[in-house]
């Protein structure tokens, strides 16, 4: 995009037309569907009282950005790193 001159801003938006586009043809303008019991589970079901939306937004996603940025294992240290670089 440096060559070119075009922003980064106007290539992600051109990238995001061509793999919805994209997605779209191999789908055939389709959803997909599963009613494979896991899936099931993971969308709706629950463990005791919990719902496993709640589950996953309570453990399986602070622990995966802790790990994406680097910053250990957890988003409460990632935290503590950003704060502590500025």
């Amino acid at each position: 995009m440096a060559a070119g001159k075009l922003p980064s801003f106007i290539a992600t938006l051109g990238m995001m037309g061509m793999a919805a586009g994209a997605a779209l043809v191999l789908t055939k303008q389709g959803a997909i569907y599963s009613d494979l019991d896991a899936f099931i589970f993971l969308g709706a079901g629950s463990i005791t009282i919990v719902a496993m939306p709640t589950v996953f937004a309570t453990f399986v996603y602070p622990l995966a950005s802790g790990l994406a940025v680097g910053a250990g294992l957890g988003l409460l240290n990632g935290l503590m790193v950003a704060v502590v670089r500025h």
